[in-house]
């Protein structure tokens, strides 16, 4: 008996300390605001550029950011044979009619392809957390990214752009 009041003790303890923190979670889901197929630069990879617009992100101390998944649906991935990709941040300014963006060399994001069978197209995954922190706190610039992969065909990815999303999953630490 004294343990289970005790255990009912510490649950409704944890609920208080927990409940602040989860009151204020806030859930953004992004389309971009910007997309393009970049042009071949001979490599044989293709290259997508994807700008999101975080000015919808509730600013303010203690700011914690839980998730950052880009989500995009892609023909032509399967779980059983997934093609590999990358994100990398774009490091300069870009347009969608123009200028293709600089693109870090080194990747900032995992990825992971989640099989439906039931679908044509397959979701791929992409952690973006850390770059989004970064764009969220000042200590980089928000050029978007530029994902990467070497076995999807240009005119397959440019009907598809429309197709990512970026949630963002934040809340606020109370001290």
């Amino acid at each position: 008996m004294n343990t289970r009041r005790w255990m009912m003790g510490l649950l409704v303890a944890c609920l208080m300390v927990v409940a602040p923190m989860l009151a204020s979670a806030d859930v953004l889901e992004l389309e971009p605001v910007e997309a393009r197929v970049l042009p071949a630069d001979g490599s044989g990879l293709t290259k997508v550029a994807l700008r999101f617009d975080l000015s919808g992100m509730r600013e303010g101390k203690g700011r914690r950011i839980y998730d950052a998944l880009l989500d995009w649906r892609v023909t032509g991935v399967s779980g059983e044979n997934p093609s590999e990709f990358t994100a990398h941040a774009a490091t300069s300014s870009w347009s969608v009619a123009g200028d293709s963006p600089d693109v870090a060399e080194d990747p900032v994001a995992g990825w992971d392809v989640i099989p439906d069978s039931k679908r044509a197209d397959q979701l791929v995954r992409l952690d973006l957390r850390g770059l989004v922190e970064a764009w969220s706190e000042g200590k980089s610039s928000n050029y978007g990214i530029v994902v990467v992969t070497p076995n999807l065909s240009t005119t397959a990815v440019s009907t598809q752009l429309a197709k990512a999303k970026l949630t963002i999953r934040y809340s606020f630490i109370i001290d």
